[in-house]
């Protein structure tokens, strides 16, 4: 069977809706920019070998209607009338269900290159959000009886009932959004995020090629100053939320022999994807995903014949999952620093490297891969190592969490559960 890999993937800077540097283009306009970016930078890739753009889109309405994906196939300069174009919405994992999509097809054998793209432009939306209105829901989905969800409960809401479920502080949510603007911003001027952004140019020739969101400015006494956005008392604010955004990015997907053949090296192979689901008035993940992952991955080995590359697999038992990994006042987790700019996320490989340091340094047959297993250092084989992780390779953030994260755990934290 086919495997299918990630080549390459670009983005547009993202910008702040409605007042923003991306606010007054055009969703489909920017789709197309980045396709034709995407395939510049692989010139080897000829555009009439890409069988289908699927893109995603949380909202296609507006100026992202009309199976947007078809529209960006036939705006772009470089792709062949022929290349078709579909569009699937699934919210915000609109983009991630492209890219699922594109490698299910590759692995069926139904074609060797695909564009997965994904786009957003909240700037853009009609006079509602939504293609349909309040008179067009669903009775019996509006939470209005007891034993009937809320399917059209409003993103905030869910934010303010799981902070009020599982006791999530304000001072907590506010310090996490303390820090993570100080790695972003430490990133953006690092350069860090240069090599995965297409710069747009607008018509006033303003070239835009750095991200609205990073901020500076932002201190820890300005977050705690910020009113609650949503009724309720859960402490979600317009500070420790995610913002809403404009922005654009796609991914090569194509088979490894396809890669191969091309002479093009893979950023990353696609192990495997799950979907699941939860109650909906909740915005939490569910663990039944990671289930059917890990079992999906376990499948994978056994079929290439791997012992143990599934190790560091998050169970669903763990008792840290859905957790905050980190709260104030306690030891970060070990973080590598060797490249362009702070990571943003835990870095599976840290905690062996972390561990040998305090050890008095790395054992000579430690070998790659070791600390994504969670497995003693310098036993077994290796092969694994490159399918997990892309060999170090950072994936862009229309595609890293397409995969089943697999992820080793720091020394202080509680053993997951057995049961």
């Amino acid at each position: 069977m086919p495997e299918a890999v990630i080549v390459d993937a670009v983005r547009t800077p993202i910008g702040r809706a409605f007042k923003g540097s991306l606010a007054q283009v055009r969703p489909d306009e920017m789709g197309a920019l980045v396709v034709d970016r995407l395939l510049e930078a692989n010139p080897g890739v000829d555009p009439a070998l890409v069988e289908e753009v699927i893109t995603g889109c949380g909202m296609p309405q507006g100026k992202q209607a009309f199976n947007v994906g078809r529209i960006i196939a036939l705006l772009s300069q470089r792709l062949p009338l022929e290349v078709s174009g579909s569009t699937i919405s699934r919210y915000c994992a609109s983009g991630l269900e492209a890219i699922r999509i594109a490698s299910n097809n590759v692995k069926a054998g139904q074609g060797d290159v695909y564009i997965a793209a994904g786009i957003e432009f909240v700037s853009q939306f009609n006079e509602r959000s939504e293609a349909a209105g309040a008179a067009d829901q669903n009775e019996h989905l509006k939470g209005q009886n007891e034993g009937e969800p809320d399917v059209y409960v409003q993103m905030g809401d869910t934010a303010v009932n799981v902070a009020k479920r599982y006791d999530v502080k304000r001072a907590d949510m506010d310090a996490y959004a303390q820090r993570s603007q100080e790695l972003a911003v430490q990133s953006q001027e690092s350069g860090f995020f240069d090599r995965e952004i297409a710069p747009v140019t607008l018509p006033d020739g303003t070239v835009v090629d750095k991200d609205d969101g990073p901020r500076a400015s932002s201190t820890l006494e300005k977050l705690a100053s910020l009113p609650e956005a949503f009724e309720g008392g859960g402490g979600v604010t317009a500070g420790n939320s995610c913002p809403l955004n404009d922005g654009a990015a796609a991914a090569l997907i194509m088979s490894d022999a396809k890669a191969g053949e091309l002479g093009l090296k893979p950023r990353a192979r696609i192990v495997t994807a799950a979907t699941a689901a939860n109650e909906p008035e909740y915005g939490r993940g569910p663990h039944s995903g990671h289930s059917q992952g890990a079992r999906a991955g376990r499948d994978d080995d056994r079929r290439r014949g791997h012992r143990g590359a599934q190790r560091g697999l998050r169970r669903a038992g763990d008792p840290d999952h859905g957790r905050m990994r980190h709260r104030p006042g306690e030891d970060e987790p070990p973080r590598r620093r060797d490249r362009a700019g702070p990571p943003l996320r835990h870095d599976r490989r840290a905690d062996h490297d972390h561990a040998a340091q305090r050890a008095g340094g790395r054992r000579q047959d430690d070998r790659p891969g070791d600390h994504v297993r969670g497995r003693r250092p310098g036993r077994g084989h290796d092969r694994g190592a490159d399918r997990l992780t892309g060999r170090g390779r950072r994936m862009p953030p229309s595609s890293a969490d397409s995969c089943v994260e697999h992820t080793s755990r720091p020394a202080s934290w509680p053993a997951p559960s057995r049961s």
